[in-house]
């Protein structure tokens, strides 16, 4: 049992990392507003979408992949995952996201138990010949991790 769980570990780090790093800076067309995007690290849910007030705002996000950052109003982040195509919430939420600022929601979980943890992506750049890692423990069930 702990090599599967140590290979879905493996994979949720992974994911992360590449949402990190995909997370390239765009300038915003308004600076009141905040930058959301959705990675979906779920292999249970082939494509998602993310609704934020109602809304449809990054459509059709494959497994593994991740879309470009929607402006979203802080002020009325009410905000909802769902099957792809689909109106009805896996997943509702209401995330705290401050303007001019860019985050990363990702969804990960199985099938029936989905999760979002929403990251920020605000980070300084490292020094030269340094690499910034993020790390994240998206297997509840494992307890608290190592990482070596």
């Amino acid at each position: 049992m702990l090599e599967p769980l140590a290979r879905w570990l493996l994979w949720c780090t992974v994911w992360a990392m590449a949402a990190a790093l995909s997370g390239c800076y765009v300038a915003p067309d308004d600076r009141t507003k905040a930058r959301v995007r959705l990675v979906n690290a779920t292999r249970d849910y082939a494509s998602l979408d993310l609704r934020v007030d109602g809304s449809l705002r990054q459509g059709a996000v494959a497994y593994g992949g991740s879309a470009g950052y929607a402006e979203v109003d802080p002020d009325q982040a009410d905000s909802s995952i769902t099957t792809a195509g689909s109106a009805t919430a896996l997943l509702s939420f209401t995330p705290t996201v401050s303007r001019d600022m860019a985050y990363a929601v990702l969804a990960f979980g199985k099938g029936g138990a989905l999760r979002q943890l929403l990251l920020d992506e605000n980070q300084t750049a490292p020094a030269s010949g340094k690499t910034g890692l993020r790390v994240v423990n998206g297997a509840a069930d494992a307890g608290a991790l190592d990482v070596y």
